[in-house]
């Protein structure tokens, strides 16, 4: 799916707030509440907006300790690889899994109450699973930056929008639309004068 700079800024706000009504986030983009729809329902069949979810607190539930785990597999055969992500899919304290380059094989973000937790997750959970050949963990100190925000802004220049799409030129109110002809009214005439060259 090819996305234009109007679908870039309506994911960007539905990434801020996805509980904004199709009417505010009309006003946003200064298109219609019936296009804001069909644009949402064509992000959604096409897979780029993947679903919609509630971000929770974890202080106010008692996740506070967060931790880093290096995993290193004792064997790196195809059925040992899709045995452990298998399993480490299936327990709950890990909330991310990535398959890495370097040293260690796997890097987990893992998310407990605190220490006690966390061994008992540890000793039960990931060293019981087949196939651990070693582990390192590096505790967080403090959350400098969490989001789950994409960086997708872009920004489309208006001349852009004689080969683009009419349509969506003409949503854009006022200046916008008066800066648009202006720049095709350049366009045209630096042609019309470089014709004779």
């Amino acid at each position: 799916m090819k996305l234009d700079f109007i679908d870039f800024s309506l994911l960007n706000y539905l990434q801020q707030d996805s509980k904004q009504t199709n009417k505010e986030l009309s006003s946003r983009l200064n298109l219609s509440v019936t296009a804001v729809y069909e644009r949402i329902k064509k992000l959604e069949r096409n897979g780029v907006i993947k679903k919609y979810v509630a971000l929770l607190e974890k202080k106010h539930l008692n996740f506070g300790f967060m931790v880093f785990c290096h995993v290193k597999l004792s064997e790196h055969t195809e059925s040992s690889i899709s045995n452990f992500e298998a399993k480490i899919s299936l327990i709950d304290e890990v909330l991310e899994c990535y398959h890495v380059s370097g040293e260690f094989d796997y890097l987990l973000k893992v998310m407990v109450k605190d220490m006690d937790a966390f061994r008992y997750f540890m000793i039960n959970k990931l060293t019981s699973l087949k196939n651990i050949g070693s582990t390192q963990s590096s505790f967080t100190i403090n959350e400098v930056k969490n989001t789950t925000v994409l960086p997708v802004k872009k920004k489309q220049p208006l001349h852009n929008y004689g080969i683009f799409n009419f349509k969506q030129a003409i949503n854009f109110k006022g200046y916008k639309l008066l800066n648009f002809f202006t720049e095709l009214y350049l366009c045209s005439l630096a042609s019309e004068i470089l014709k004779p060259l």
